[in-house]
């Protein structure tokens, strides 16, 4: 039965998925009209991008039909997208804006898929 906690995290979860579509989407531009360094590079960067994009999907869908196989992924993937947030703080590209804006939701999806009413949901005891 879903739960307050599970659709919010459901949400954020289809949220981040369709961040990467458009991530997916300008990667593929800035190859096709020759906005990089190195082609390979940006090919092979892009490519990872749809692994991970595909991957992300994946996951929300599974989020979204309770399927118990995708709440241990939702976690890895909130804690990875926290760690690409942290690392946007600095360096000589680091945004302020870009770090928060990927550390609270997947913040709040961590640990709303910790609660007892999201993991009851999964049949997770």
């Amino acid at each position: 039965m879903p739960t307050k906690s599970h659709l919010t995290v459901a949400i954020v979860l289809a949220l981040q998925a369709l961040v990467l579509w458009a991530l997916l989407g300008w990667s593929i531009y800035s190859v096709i009209t020759g906005d990089s360094a190195s082609f390979i590079s940006a090919v092979c960067l892009t490519f990872i991008v749809f692994l991970a994009t595909v991957w992300v999907s994946n996951i929300a869908y599974g989020v979204i039909r309770l399927r118990p196989s995708a709440h241990t992924p939702a976690m890895v993937i909130q804690l990875l997208i926290a760690s690409i947030g942290a690392a946007s703080f600095g360096g000589e590209f680091g945004n302020l804006l870009i770090g928060w804006l990927a550390i609270l939701p997947s913040t709040i999806a961590f640990f709303l898929l910790l609660s007892k009413a999201t993991r009851e949901a999964f049949g997770k005891n």
